[in-house]
């Protein structure tokens, strides 16, 4: 585990700064699998400078970047959200999104993170942590269940007009 890592709250003047990082991240990841049109139409809907500055002005998101000498290399977004598998708990918590820079990958930086998220999700008294991750993303499903979540159903995520199949995955925190 990297010990230099530090995980701070975004704040509402980094909104342009959370966008380019999210966009960037998430092109990392999913460009090899999407046409380069589907990921333009994502990324511009999903990741704007005014997106993001509502989101860190909800008071149902938390979001949270991991830094490394300064430097933002992660981040992590969770907000209040029914989980889509089961009857809905009060206060359910979805990790809606967890990026790593890949360059950083294998450092502990997305377990920090995670444990991050889980300290806020129990703070928000939130009887379970879920998330959707898509089917073909082993190295994100081999990192969810070793943190303690499990496949409970799957949904639909759209990434322009392609329709991809979501695992979800749900980690109880209490009970």
């Amino acid at each position: 585990m990297d010990s230099g890592v530090t995980i701070r709250r975004v704040t509402v003047s980094e909104a342009a700064l959370l966008a380019d990082l999210g966009a960037r991240l998430f092109r990392q990841t999913y460009e090899a699998f999407n046409t380069a049109e589907n990921l333009r139409s994502f990324i511009s809907t999903s990741f704007s400078e005014s997106l993001q500055l509502a989101e860190l002005q909800d008071p149902d998101m938390t979001c949270l970047f991991a830094e490394d000498d300064g430097e933002i290399v992660g981040y992590v977004q969770m907000r209040k959200a029914a989980s889509p598998c089961e009857e809905s708990s009060p206060g359910d918590a979805e990790l809606w999104r967890i990026y790593v820079d890949q360059s950083c990958h294998g450092r502990g930086i997305g377990k920090k993170l995670m444990d991050a998220v889980v300290t806020a999700a129990e703070e928000w008294k939130s009887a379970r942590l879920w998330l959707g991750v898509w089917e073909k993303n082993d190295k994100a499903l081999a990192f969810y269940e070793r943190n303690g979540f499990a496949a409970r159903c799957d949904h639909i995520f759209r990434v322009g007009d392609d329709d991809q199949r979501d695992i979800v995955m749900v980690r109880d925190l209490y009970g």
